[in-house]
């Protein structure tokens, strides 16, 4: 299954051999980010608790998004809302459109259970708060609430 394909960008869900990639990537910019933890996105996927979407630039890991069907925690929690949880993109794949992409393809897969999506956030150039927006280009139903926590 694919959700998206172009000629160097494939979106896909995490394979076991995404696990590796993923912390050896951002091990190599300085950040720890274990296997285990992409191992466990992958469970959760199986379980179907999780959805785990990776970007792939010329056949290579570049980023993933995750989407779980209802917010566990935060302000939006038990309404039903889906939510991405991470989202991140290796710094040498930015700035081709990627992220971008992800963001596409888990508002297509959230607008298929619910008209409202939301996304916890850690931003660290902001200061901590509430934000309402509404994601580029998305359909007028269709509504993308963040919030974000330092």
């Amino acid at each position: 299954m694919e959700y998206y394909i172009s000629k160097d960008l494939v979106i896909s869900p995490i394979q076991p051999e995404d696990c590796r990639a993923f912390a050896d990537g951002f091990a190599a910019q300085g950040w720890h980010k274990p296997q285990s933890q992409y191992e466990g996105y992958l469970n959760e996927q199986r379980e179907g608790v999780r959805q785990v979407l990776v970007a792939r630039w010329q056949g290579e890991a570049a980023g993933y998004l995750t989407l779980r069907p209802d917010a566990k925690a935060g302000p939006f929690a038990g309404k039903g809302w889906p939510e991405i949880v991470d989202f991140n993109v290796l710094e040498k794949f930015q700035r081709k459109g990627i992220g971008s992409r992800l963001m596409d393809c888990a508002e297509a897969e959230a607008a298929k259970t619910s008209r409202i999506s939301s996304a916890a956030t850690s931003l660290m150039a902001q200061a901590c708060g509430i934000r309402t927006s509404t994601w580029r280009k998305a359909p007028p139903a269709q509504t993308m609430t963040s919030w974000c926590c330092i």
